[in-house]
Formats: C-alpha cells, structure tokens, sequence
C-alpha cells in the first residue's frame, strides 16, 4: 500500500499531464474496473493470492512466477485509481 507521501507525489506528477492523457486514462480504467470488480466477486477470497515463506525462499527472495503474475495485474490499474478518484 502506498504511503500518504507516495500519492502525494503520485498526483503532483498527475497534475501536471495534459488534460487529454489523464482523461484517456480514465476511460481505460473506467472500462476495465466493472470486469475486474466483477472477477474480484466472483472469485471471493481465492482472489487473494497465497504463499509460504519457503516457497519465496527457494525462489531466491522472490514471488514464484504464478503468483508474481496475479499480484502484478491486479495493482496495475490501483495507483491511478487512487490518484482519479482520491
């Protein structure tokens, strides 16, 4: 999760794009957010992604890859959303 000092720089940096990419932005996720929203429900709690320690251990610190896949894609759209509609 972000800090309060992250997305305080995240929308200075925001502020300063042209009205038309911000907007074009916008849409896209507007377009996006009803599917994603409608997997987060239908998936419940299996959206969540698992893992033991071990298994990063052995992945030399990092996610394994099926998991690294799923966390990726589902923060992708978060930062702008929180920026958007803060």
């Amino acid at each position: 999760m972000a800090t309060e000092g992250e997305l305080d720089a995240l929308k200075e940096k925001v502020r300063g794009c042209p009205p038309e990419v911000l907007e074009a932005s916008a849409r896209r996720l507007e377009e996006v957010l009803p599917t994603e929203l409608a997997a987060l429900r239908e998936d419940g709690q299996a959206a969540i992604p698992t893992v033991q320690f071990e298994e990063i251990a052995s992945n030399g610190g990092a996610l394994p890859e099926p998991v690294a896949k799923k966390v990726g894609h589902s923060l992708s759209a978060l930062p702008m959303y929180a920026v958007l509609y803060a």
